[in-house]
């Protein structure tokens, strides 16, 4: 067989040959249950009544999945042979190898599932903080998503605003003077002219008045733009003649 171990416990049995009797007859019948053949598990615990001053006993036997039900059988038996060797003077007592295991005891060492329900007032706290829980994402989901919303409106915007020349930003006029003879800068003619009279006079910067693309774009104010919105001076009475339109 392979190495075994043993562990014992700190209480010394009263009476040491009536409690091996029991415990050897009870620990087969759990090793009877943990090797059937409907008990994949290879597992099985319990508990019962010593008698007289004895009590309760509780007893655990388990092999790992790698056994067979009949492999699992002869490693739980040949466990249970060492216990009148080793254990006998005391209660409590486990017998183990690597691939499987008893334990014997006066106390209840192992948990059955669902056997132990949660008291009352832990299920009452579990459902308090569920509730709570639901609580603080109903109200946060829809602050973050309406945060969400007026931080994209707010970046939109700020996009829009950018592309856009402030108001009172002075400018530099091109046109074209005459057919072939390229374009001539009206700066010195024009000082400052507000954005608004210049969206006016190219609608709106359209791409219908739009002259030429390079790394300015060039617009041709439209006949109909007041002689007083293009400065007034020497090169808007040029351009206007050229035009055919008299100041």
């Amino acid at each position: 067989m392979t190495p075994s171990w043993q562990t014992l416990g700190t209480k010394n049995s009263t009476n040491s040959t009536q409690e091996l009797q029991k415990a050897e007859t009870y620990m087969q019948s759990l090793i009877k249950n943990a090797t059937a053949e409907s008990n994949y598990l290879l597992y099985a615990v319990g508990e019962f009544n010593a008698g007289g001053s004895l009590g309760k006993r509780y007893g655990l036997v388990q092999c790992t999945r790698d056994l067979t039900s009949d492999k699992c059988r002869q490693c739980l038996n040949a466990m249970l042979d060492q216990v009148p060797k080793c254990c006998v003077a005391k209660v409590g007592w486990q017998v183990g190898s690597p691939s499987c295991l008893t334990r014997y005891n006066d106390y209840m060492f192992y948990k059955i599932q669902g056997s132990s329900p949660l008291p009352n007032s832990a299920k009452n706290n579990s459902s308090k903080t569920k509730t709570v829980i639901i609580i603080i994402a109903c109200v946060l989901v829809p602050v973050v998503l309406l945060i969400s919303g007026i931080y994209l409106l707010w970046r939109k915007n700020q996009i829009n605003n950018d592309a856009l020349l402030p108001e009172d930003t002075p400018i530099s006029i091109q046109y074209n003077s005459q057919e072939g003879q390229g374009h001539e800068t009206l700066n010195a003619d024009f000082p400052t002219v507000p954005l608004i009279w210049i969206r006016q006079s190219t609608n709106n910067f359209s791409n219908s008045c739009k002259l030429g693309e390079g790394e300015q774009r060039i617009y041709l104010v439209t006949r109909d733009t007041p002689f007083e919105l293009l400065g007034g001076g020497t090169a808007a009475r040029r351009w206007q003649n050229s035009e055919g339109n008299k100041p």
